[in-house]
């Protein structure tokens, strides 16, 4: 599931070969894309909620209008199933990655394939631009992340410091910090030391390559990666002392209470969205049992008229 950016909308795919739109933040149903013949796995909104992609079982990749309700294109080039689908900050560049290693590109103007990578030695699992919309974060099942400068088409910088496959990576909103999380249990955040002014952006140097983020060197306030999004300073399933946000689980460090306070309320909230969208999906399912009841009840008239 995927929020658009002004919230107002939520996004989700599923196993029934559908994408799905929901009306935030009272979850009502609003619209149903088809045109996947088999598992949806991801789906999201481009930069102003017009326009959505998804990508799944099928080695398709659907750019859908979203207020016509309608498929503008379907891009087949993949010959594995999708993992993950993404927008560039701009709109214009849909990315997608799959099982077969690939990372695929393409223009939603032309509808061509500007690029392609054998990105990582096994099924790519996650993408995620720069807010810059000037590299892409990508990991997969080598036990790698890896940083792309997309101007080029060339990597930044490959880092293995997780025990298995990296399943999911992300930066944040203002593109300092970028966060990844595996197999191994563990979840692992970086000062990304990527500057928007791609005049000051270099990572050549081992001196700018990504680096934990030290608990010890920042306060809580810097921890938020903005004022609405409350940051989870705790993370359990790792007792290597490599740097894992600066500590070992052994030594854990305090959590500022405004930090815990912001991610219960977060919490809180969530929890509220669920019950309201278990709420309707139960409302939804009682229509449909009057209906099919009725129908039941129709074709017993008929037989007893036969």
């Amino acid at each position: 599931v995927k929020f658009s950016n002004d919230g107002n909308y939520l996004i989700s795919s599923s196993d029934d070969k559908t994408v799905k739109i929901w009306s935030m933040p009272l979850g009502r149903f609003k619209t149903s894309l088809t045109g996947h013949t088999n598992w949806v796995r991801s789906a999201c909104f481009d930069h102003d909620g017009s326009k959505a992609v998804s990508g799944g079982d099928d080695k398709t990749v659907i750019f859908w209008d979203v207020e016509k309700r309608s498929m503008i294109h379907k891009f087949v080039e993949g010959s594995a199933r999708i993992n993950k689908v993404a927008f560039h900050p701009e709109g214009n560049i849909i990315v997608a990655c799959s099982e077969d290693r690939m990372i695929h590109m393409w223009d939603t103007r032309s509808k061509e394939l500007i690029q392609h990578y054998p990105a990582h030695a096994g099924p790519v699992y996650d993408v995620s631009f720069h807010p810059s919309g000037n590299f892409m974060l990508s990991c997969g099942v080598d036990s790698t992340y890896k940083i792309w400068d997309i101007r080029e088409g060339i990597i930044k910088h490959t880092n293995r410091s997780h025990n298995g496959p990296v399943t999911s990576c992300a930066f944040d909103a203002t593109g300092r910090y970028m966060a990844t999380g595996g197999h191994d249990s563990a979840i692992f955040a970086w000062v990304s030391n990527l500057e928007p002014d791609e005049s000051t952006t270099s990572i050549e140097s081992s001196s700018t390559a990504p680096h934990p983020l030290d608990l010890n060197s920042i306060s809580s306030k810097d921890l938020r990666f903005d004022q609405d999004s409350p940051a989870i300073s705790t993370f359990e399933g790792s007792s290597r002392k490599d740097g894992f946000f600066g500590s070992s689980m052994d030594n854990p460090k305090e959590v500022p209470s405004s930090v815990l306070a912001g991610t219960l309320e977060h919490i809180v909230g969530q929890l509220h969205i669920i019950s309201q969208t278990l709420q309707m999906l139960e409302g939804r399912l009682t229509l449909v049992e009057d209906r099919v009841e009725k129908i039941i009840e129709g074709d017993d008239m008929n037989d007893a008229y036969q």
